[in-house]
């Protein structure tokens, strides 16, 4: 199938391929919790809530001051918690959302795994991130603004385009990176192990994969004013397309110039070899030679292999159900 591991592997492997993400999610949890334990509850929560990844303005509590500049700034924890939470919410609602309206036929139950695996991506990848959210919105580096009376609409507008530009082509090459052999046995397999992917894939990483295709969304405010609702909305949106990109409808709506979950699927059906390897566009792709629109034979085989399992698995579940109910009558009637 055009890898070189192993595709679907379970617990056993997903626990030994994160070794990198255990010990991240452990520092992530450590100092989570002697921040938290620093202060009290109503402190700590009111810290957490002026955080700008929270939709905090940062100016209390040691936070930043008006003029946007601090000289020492939240807690680091309020950043790594501040990433973290919103990604594994956002992440766990639509995975929740699309199986109970239309994956739940399609999805086995072993599948299950992705809720573990997105929690520690996010955990894992939160102590990398932290110290650059933390650095860019109390302008330690960077232009990052909060007024958006401080720069022109013209301004504000060319930074939203770079940011998809920018954003777009470091996903490409950082992503096309991670599919070398070396990156992707060790690092990009976690992800690609959920084949065919489902919208619970969309943030199972391994937690330096993560970190690595996260970087992108730093350039834009690291040289150009950028609104802080600018790179936020950017942010939010990405995430909530990567959910799409990933349904295991493998519904088509790119209009060959946007990277739907057909064309997605499609690069996870090829395992290793680099096919439609763009985030939100495939302009990449077409330029460089990368695009697969076409579903591979095998691809179409292991599909209905997968959709057979889910629904033997609920035709078990619907027996099960039913003699519980038999067993529960019976007892009721006898009694």
């Amino acid at each position: 199938m055009g890898t070189s591991v192993p595709e679907n592997f379970g617990w056993r492997g997903v626990w030994r391929m994160n070794v990198a993400s255990h010990i991240l999610a452990a520092i992530f949890t450590a100092h989570t919790c002697r921040g938290l334990f620093a202060h009290t509850p109503q402190e700590a929560f009111h810290l957490l809530l002026a955080n700008p990844l929270l939709g905090g303005d940062g100016t209390s509590d040691g936070g930043l001051h008006e003029d946007g500049h601090s000289e020492k700034g939240l807690p680091l924890w309020t950043y790594s918690l501040g990433y973290a939470i919103p990604g594994i919410l956002i992440s766990g609602a639509g995975n929740l959302l699309a199986h109970a309206l239309f994956e739940r036929d399609l999805v086995p139950r072993e599948d299950s795994r992705a809720v573990f695996t997105n929690a520690y991506a996010m955990a894992g990848s939160a102590p990398l991130l932290a110290p650059l959210h933390k650095g860019l919105y109390e302008r330690r580096f960077g232009y990052l603004y909060f007024d958006m009376y401080d720069h022109s609409l013209g301004l504000l507008l060319l930074s939203a385009a770079l940011c998809l530009l920018v954003t777009e082509t470091w996903f490409y090459w950082v992503h096309r990176a991670m599919h070398t052999p070396w990156l992707y046995k060790h690092v990009h397999a976690m992800h690609h192990s959920f084949n065919p992917s489902f919208t619970g894939a969309a943030a199972s990483f391994h937690a330096l994969d993560v970190a690595a295709l996260a970087l992108g969304a730093f350039v834009v405010p690291s040289l150009v004013p950028t609104h802080h609702a600018t790179l936020s909305a950017f942010l939010f949106l990405n995430l909530i397309y990567t959910l799409l990109q990933h349904a295991a409808t493998r519904t088509s709506w790119g209009c060959g110039v946007l990277m739907d979950a057909n064309l997605h699927n499609i690069h996870h059906d090829y395992g290793m070899r680099p096919r439609n390897l763009g985030s939100l566009t495939c302009v990449w792709d077409r330029l460089l030679g990368t695009l697969e629109p076409k579903v591979p034979k095998w691809a179409e085989t292991a599909r209905r292999e997968w959709r057979e399992k889910a629904a033997r698995e609920r035709r078990e579940e619907a027996a099960q159900s039913e003699g519980r109910a038999q067993t529960a009558r019976f007892a009721a009637n006898t009694a």
